[in-house]
């Protein structure tokens, strides 16, 4: 069993899979685009979709940020993307598969 596990500002994301599995989440929220130029978005939407992207593929390569955030992801990496809780985004990187995705609000395990 492969896994993998993000979290962002109270919200956290596992992932488990019978194959290598990388994820990440992240709150969308205001950033400085001009320290992320290597990053070509028109919104913080579209950052958060493109950044959830490369560190999900960096975790599922085994790289990480520091080896790579800046390099190109490959068109055959394989996509699942979520918006969560209103204003977060997760994305998961992994071998093309029946992903499902189940979002549990902290209240409900109370």
């Amino acid at each position: 069993v492969h896994f993998n596990l993000s979290h962002s500002h109270g919200v956290c994301l596992l992932g488990f899979s019978d194959t290598e599995i990388g994820v990440d989440v992240e709150k969308v929220r205001d950033i400085d685009f001009k320290k992320f130029d290597f990053i070509d978005a028109q919104d913080e939407w579209e950052f958060f979709e493109k950044w959830t992207e490369k560190e999900s593929y960096l975790k599922f390569t085994g790289k990480g940020l520091s080896q790579g955030i800046r390099q190109e992801i490959p068109e055959s990496a394989h996509f699942e993307h979520f918006d969560v809780f209103g204003d977060y985004h997760a994305c998961i990187c992994a071998e093309e598969q029946n992903i499902r995705a189940f979002e549990i609000s902290p209240t409900a395990l109370d």
